[in-house]
């Protein structure tokens, strides 16, 4: 059975050879457009029938991967029946291509089966396309493709604010739409992940794969909040590290409910509900808060990095604050690729370098990021000179400086960083002693040495 999800697990990669291989036969219809050679014919049918190949390859490992139910709702459904749909056409292009090839050989009826093949090879590169997006709705999110496409096609994917009126619950005025914000988007009708939705009060009380979403009075053991604490780089902190992140506020209001009986009727007006809830109600009328950075992005560096496997999203629509993430390439990554972000220096916000393989030689390069305010230097080889660099780091909030060559020497510099809440120090030169000195100093900084 474990090979069985072995081979489910596979589909992730597999899933490109058929639209690599429909690359290859479109440019392949292109070059032999006029021939009529029978090798020319052949070459087709070959490429044409391990595209075929790939698209059952996929099909099949697509099909496993469902039965793991990780994935649910319409829009997994509507992603296998356009896969099964361009297999079926696969086969059939197959098929028309191998019947060329006999025809070509009796001189009769050639052109019109490759015209046939040619127009089917279209109407599968339109499903195929169509397929592939409504995979990556399942693996990002609603609303993953416009997310950075024109204002007409955000404004499509906004949460519209609810009407505020006497009657009204807590719940609907203050609760529903910060799930609607950072959860709905992979738990409703159309992307059920984990078999999770929380479009509706009846979805969230059935809970998901994993069991309740919550319960009732006791925030120690509701799922939801304990997803949403968990440390930003673990696989299961929600929502997703690369998506937007609910506020402080926000996380106590949902904390409150919870804490309160998770109540879908109480109303808004009800004495029992705290100020701190009514705040993070929306307006009639919102005013969208203007980006963090109003300076143009440049959005073809962005995309050269991307192309190098770097991971860069905003931190939030509409916003060009940044968040890079260097896991795909850390043990390659070193010092001459951090000069790469230098046209992004004034955007990138949150940057994890975790085991990559830079040194104190790149930290002039981070010096330049003004506006960093998450550093995760987890497992580099930086030290107490480099770290000197990041004096000027005044928007720097959390720095992990975990398995670092790193010591109490440092502390001049750690000291100075006026906005610092949390560094992680464990596995460093720092001891017990040297971390109680440091906090004695910065009461308001979170010193996490793995005590």
């Amino acid at each position: 059975m474990d090979f069985i999800s072995f081979l489910g697990r596979l589909h992730p990669v597999v899933l490109h050879l058929p639209i690599g291989a429909l690359f290859t036969v479109i440019v392949a219809e292109i070059w032999l457009l006029r021939s009529t050679q029978r090798k020319d014919q052949l070459l087709l049918f070959v490429l044409y029938l391990f595209t075929l190949l790939t698209a059952v390859l996929a099909i099949a490992t697509g099909l496993i991967l469902h039965e793991e139910d990780a994935y649910g709702g319409s829009t997994l459904d509507l992603h296998e029946k356009l896969g099964i749909a361009t297999g079926v056409v696969m086969i059939l292009l197959a098929g028309c291509a191998y019947v060329a090839v006999r025809m070509q050989s009796k001189h009769s009826g050639l052109s019109r089966w490759v015209t046939i093949r040619r127009l089917g090879l279209f109407v599968s590169t339109g499903l195929i396309t169509v397929t592939g997006h409504y995979g990556g709705e399942l693996t990002h999110g609603r609303g993953f493709l416009f997310e950075y496409g024109p204002a007409f096609l955000r404004e499509s994917t906004k949460v519209e604010p609810v009407e505020i009126t006497a009657e009204i619950t807590a719940f609907d005025a203050a609760i529903h739409p910060i799930i609607e914000n950072y959860c709905v988007y992979c738990h409703d009708d159309e992307t059920t992940k984990g078999k999770l939705r929380m479009d509706s009060p009846e979805a969230m009380l059935a809970g998901g794969s994993t069991g309740p979403l919550f319960v009732a009075g006791d925030t120690e053991n509701s799922l939801m909040l304990e997803r949403i604490h968990l440390p930003d780089d673990h696989e299961d902190h929600m929502p997703p590290i690369e998506k937007r992140q609910p506020s402080e506020e926000e996380i106590a209001a949902l904390t409150w409910w919870i804490e309160s009986g998770a109540s879908f009727d109480m109303k808004l007006s009800d004495p029992q509900v705290p100020e701190s809830v009514q705040a993070v109600v929306p307006g009639d009328e919102p005013v969208e808060e203007e980006p963090k950075i109003s300076e143009e992005l440049d959005l073809e560096a962005v995309q050269e990095l991307r192309d190098q496997l770097l991971t860069i999203q905003r931190i939030q629509q509409g916003d060009n604050r940044l968040w890079v993430s260097f896991s795909a390439i850390a043990t390659t990554a070193g010092d001459d690729f951090i000069l790469q972000l230098r046209p992004l220096a004034n955007f990138v916000t949150w940057l994890d370098l975790a085991r990559t393989q830079i040194t104190d030689a790149s930290m002039s390069e981070l010096a330049l990021m003004k506006n960093l305010e998450q550093l995760n230097l987890n497992a580099c080889d930086i030290t107490d000179e480099g770290i000197k660099q990041l004096e000027g780091l005044d928007n720097l909030k959390d720095l992990n400086l975990a398995e670092t060559p790193v010591s109490e020497a440092s502390l001049p510099t750690l000291i100075q960083l006026d906005s610092l809440e949390t560094v992680h120090l464990f596995g460093t030169g720092w001891t017990a002693e040297g971390a109680e000195v440091f906090r004695r100093i910065r009461p308001d900084v979170t010193v996490n040495i793995g005590e």
